[in-house]
């Protein structure tokens, strides 16, 4: 049996005596001896520090091991007790080599152990010496190291170790040798993911899909593209379930979503602020009825449908909100905050290994639950300090949104492409055409403001494009306003960081993918972040709550993200024409006239739009939809008005006769898998294939004018040759 304590030890007046006179020599009083005993007392009482002898001694033996410590005051030594005696540990005393008592140690009530005769009794103690100076003591030891002293069990048990030096046990150094692979482990998995794909959505929960063919997996929507959705009976909420995603290398698959439109603001940790809505016109605020304001209204609507400013300069009333979505190493704490605002879901868990082994479970059973409240949320060792303490990390994400400039400034029709999707048109056996009139439907944001986009020896001119403009407006996680240099200690030089495309320093806390700095080893300046991720943005914070990298005087801290969707923001969002009320006490279910609704809430209940407005009802209606069909709600005054949602909607309902759906959510996310070597060997075919099928057509029409031409000729010789006969 062992123990190991550390003990408040009294000094006998024959101790303090002995140590006086050694010290007057010169010399230092030698300890030689521990004696174990069984009389409990308290040390207090008589005969106190007049004690010569333990109450009972049982035992004493040499000292097996010592350690001195000034700076503590602490003396810590071992020793063992081996034989057939068997008591309670409950008096210690310490002699020297006279066989003085110096100091002892009892207690009233509690033991140090107990000493058995079939086993040794190995004892560890660190004594607290401050009666007298510690450095007129020395103890002479056997020179046994039990490794029993307290003192480099409490170092070990700290986790941390000097800089430079190793851990007191084998144990415990094993250890950290295992958090090192580790965190190796990790980044050597997102090493290669990084080479397999780009940042990007990884895959989408399947649902019902199913099919005999690969193209019927649901790489990124079973209904939609990452199975957007409408929700506009609530305030600026965009439907989204369930995706998985992988960002540089790391993966992460989030809860169901349905995000509250906000923008990251500067303050306290993840504060973000509602992305209000574009303004209401003047002409239809000031109109002189309901039944005016909507047709006012509606005439910007048809301005906007004929991009036709003479009509009404509707510019500044649409705009264009970025979501994005962005992932971070947090410092583990066990809990599980939730990190963005949606008023349908949130973590149904708070706990982190409670979640996770939720996440496990429904790994295993494949199962879904009723409310995808869950997230999985990885844990890994981001890194090992030099004094041996891990940084233990779960990634983190949530989805904010930004406003990034009106239809004024980014036209419509120049900023965005449809994609051509082949996996969706076979999965689904529609064409083109189709696919752009659903929500299956993706985009991409156009290299520059162009009507007629194309890719056009894209990698051969690399440059700052549109999209590196929009994400350049998104803030990370200190949010809007702040401004971060980034500098690197390099070649015992410091290089600061500029922009792509000018010396002018890069704010490195707005998301960016191009950076220029010093002419490196191939003789560059101008990177892309990353080893080879194209579509990866990087965002620099100074967050305490986000793990950090210190190499000097300079710490990293960071956040990564991509572009999920395009937002087109209109001013029916905030237009209240019936100058509904919001309620807080809600009232009525709005299906009648005679169960209105008693006001607006933003949550579940924001209906302000007239009905009259809209000339059909939502477009391709799913499931997961809320807030599709009219309510009824009272005015300011208390009369019954039949209204629709005012929120989002993938397309909103046609404004007037003979309009096209609007479509308001615009899917531009990167997929991971496009950005692997057999996509782009198939993309390469596919454009080898066009150009062949192209070369094939315009010689086929060669031939065909060859022919024309032949036939030309023909038809004039037959002519000529009829009139020969006709002179003869």
């Amino acid at each position: 049996m062992s123990e190991t304590l550390q003990l408040q030890v009294y000094t006998t007046e024959a101790g303090l005596a002995r140590i006086l006179a050694a010290d007057t020599q010169g010399l230092k009083l030698r300890l030689t001896h521990v004696g174990l005993g069984d009389g409990a007392y308290d040390p207090a009482k008589a005969p106190g520090r007049r004690r010569t002898a333990l109450k009972h001694e049982v035992v004493r033996v040499p000292i097996a091991a010592s350690r001195n410590n000034p700076t503590t005051r602490q003396l810590d030594i071992s020793a063992i007790a081996q034989g057939a005696e068997e008591f309670w540990v409950r008096e210690v005393g310490f002699f020297d080599e006279a066989g003085t008592l110096v100091f002892f140690w009892s207690d009233a009530t509690r033991p140090l152990g107990y000493k058995s005769a079939p086993s040794r009794f190995l004892l560890g103690l660190s004594l607290v010496i401050t009666e007298v100076p510690i450095g007129a003591i020395q103890v002479i030891d056997q020179g046994q190291p039990l490794n029993l002293a307290i003192g480099p069990i409490e170092a070990d048990l700290k986790g941390e170790h000097p800089e430079g030096k190793t851990h007191h046990f084998p144990l415990t150094n094993m250890i950290e040798t295992d958090w090192l692979a580790e965190s190796s482990q990790f980044e050597y998995l997102a090493e290669i993911l990084r080479g397999m794909g780009q940042s990007g959505v990884f895959s989408s929960r399947q649902y019902g899909a199913a099919g005999t063919e690969a193209f019927n997996r649901t790489f990124d929507g079973a209904y939609a593209a990452i199975n957007l959705h409408n929700h506009p009976n609530f305030l600026a909420t965009g439907g989204l379930g369930e995706i998985a995603v992988m960002i540089n290398g790391y993966y992460l698959r989030t809860r169901h979503n349905d995000y509250r439109l906000r923008s990251p603001v500067a303050g306290k940790y993840l504060a973000t602020q509602d992305v209000p809505p574009p303004p209401v016109p003047d002409s239809v605020a000031r109109a002189s009825s309901v039944a005016a304001s909507v047709e006012e209204m509606r005439e910007y609507f048809r301005a906007f449908a004929a991009r036709d400013i003479t009509l009404r300069d509707y510019r500044e009333h649409f705009r264009w909100n970025l979501a994005v979505l962005e992932i971070w190493p947090e410092l583990l704490t066990g809990a599980v905050d939730d990190t963005f605002e949606s008023f349908r879901h949130t973590e149904e868990i708070a706990d982190y290994r409670k979640l996770l082994n939720r996440t496990l479970l429904l790994d295993a059973t494949g199962h879904s639950t009723r409310y995808e409240n869950g997230s999985f949320i990885p844990g890994s060792i981001r890194l090992v300090s030099s004094t041996g303490r891990p940084q233990y990390v779960a990634w983190r994400y949530r989805i904010t949104t930004t406003d990034v400039g009106s239809v004024g400034d980014y036209p419509m029709d120049e900023l965005i492409t449809p994609l051509d999707l082949p996996i969706q048109r076979w999965d689904t056996n529609r064409t083109s055409q189709q696919i752009a009139r659903t929500r299956r439907q993706r985009w991409r944001i156009n290299r520059s403001l162009s009507a007629d986009p194309h890719w056009g020896q894209y990698n051969e001119a690399p440059t700052v494009d549109l999209l590196d403009e929009l994400m350049g407006k998104v803030a990370g996680l200190d949010g809007a306003g702040t401004v971060l240099a980034e500098e690197y200690q390099d070649s015992g030089l410091v290089t600061r960081l500029t922009q792509w495309n000018s010396q002018e320093p890069l704010n490195a806390a707005c998301y960016n993918r191009r950076y220029g700095n010093a002419v490196n080893a191939s003789g560059r300046t101008r990177n892309l972040r990353s080893y080879n991720d194209p579509t990866l943005f990087v965002a620099a914070n100074t967050r305490p709550e986000v793990a950090a990298f210190t190499e000097g005087e300079f710490s990293y801290r960071r956040s990564y993200a991509i572009p999920l969707e395009l937002i087109l923001r209109t001013p029916l969002e905030g237009w209240n024409p019936y100058a509904i009320k919001p309620a807080t006490k809600l009232q009525g279910d709005g299906l009648s006239p005679e169960s209105a609704y008693n006001g607006s809430h933003t949550n579940g209940r924001y209906y302000l739009t007239p009905a009259e407005l809209f000339t059909d009802n939502v477009a391709n209606p799913d499931p997961a939809d809320t807030g599709a069909t009219p309510r009824w709600i009272k005015d300011g005054g208390g009369t019954p008005r039949l209204v629709r949602a005012s929120g989002l909607y993938a397309e909103l309902p046609r404004t007037f006769q003979g309009s096209d759906l609007l479509r308001l959510r615009y899917p531009v996310y990167p997929l991971y898998h496009e950005g692997g070597w057999a996509a782009a060997a198939v993309e390469a075919l596919a454009g080898d294939y066009g150009i062949n099928l192209a070369q094939l057509l315009r010689g086929h029409m060669a031939q065909q004018a060859e022919i024309d031409t032949l036939s030309k000729s023909l038809r004039h010789l037959q002519g000529e040759l009829t009139q020969l006969k006709l002179k003869r």
